[in-house]
């Protein structure tokens, strides 16, 4: 009956968003950008790109389940086997010397999005 989102910190990005700001860190080498980016729950990889100095992310553009599941869970979902898939998933740069902004800041942006959607619980997938 659990309404379930996705979070990874793999960098991933719509086609259609800003990707993560990897010139900053290719300046300044110990700053990662602190900041998320919503990923609609139908997405499929041609939606998508991924920017990731710390990660290959061949294997994710080629399948973004490898890294957020969200065909899978859209089968759990279809299966009955959760509640639901939130229409929302997230992603955000895993690279954070100071994660100071990330936790201040743009998590409790995430939190509340998915606190309106009624997420219950969270599948995080670490890169």
């Amino acid at each position: 009956e659990s309404t379930i989102s996705l979070m990874t910190s793999a960098g991933i990005n719509m086609k259609s968003d800003p990707p993560f700001d990897m010139e900053r860190e290719r300046r300044e080498p110990t700053w990662g950008d602190p900041t998320h980016r919503e990923i609609r729950r139908d997405v499929t990889e041609p939606d998508i790109d991924v920017n990731h100095h710390h990660i290959k992310t061949d294997y994710i553009k080629q399948d973004i389940n490898v890294m957020l599941p969200l065909a899978r869970f859209r089968e759990f979902e279809e299966e009955k086997i959760i509640g639901r898939l939130a229409p929302t998933c997230y992603s955000y740069y895993g690279y954070q010397q100071d994660p100071t902004v990330l936790l201040n800041e743009t998590m409790p942006k995430v939190a509340s999005k998915m606190k309106s959607e009624g997420v219950d619980a969270v599948l995080l997938t670490p890169a």
